[in-house]
């Protein structure tokens, strides 16, 4: 099994890139066999505004490519493009909303308990629970 980082996924998915060609070898050749991260993901979301590229189709697209992602699963990929697009969330906060899991997050972010998400807050040392 090959990691495939951001530039492979991003030669792939826009429209045009002087890379396209070579990371279509490298697709045809480790089909089956392409790991990547969480981390990679998140590099893709915040080159999404850049491209002019969509977080959806860019997760769907990330998520068909490979064959293991450590540290998110799809359904969290998609809820984290989800809120990106709908929800107005910078892309390291839709992170670590996701990935909170429910617990609380220490914050002085109001994005969080905006949401309806269980916060404690660092401004004013107060807590949503």
């Amino acid at each position: 099994m090959i990691f495939a980082d951001t530039d492979f996924f991003l030669s792939l998915i826009k429209r045009d890139d002087w890379l396209k060609k070579n990371a279509l070898k490298v697709y045809e050749k480790y089909k089956g066999g392409i790991a990547s991260s969480s981390i990679v993901l998140l590099e893709l979301m915040f080159a999404c505004p850049k491209y002019e590229l969509d977080g959806e189709i860019v997760t769907c697209s990330f998520f068909e490519i490979c064959d293991g992602v450590e540290g998110v699963t799809m359904e969290e990929g998609m809820k984290i493009a989800w809120l990106i697009k709908e929800k107005a969330f910078g892309m390291a906060d839709a992170f670590h909303y996701v990935l909170s899991h429910g617990r609380v997050i220490v914050t002085s972010d109001r994005i969080f308990a905006k949401n309806g998400h269980d916060v404690i807050d660092l401004k004013t040392g107060a807590e949503s629970l």
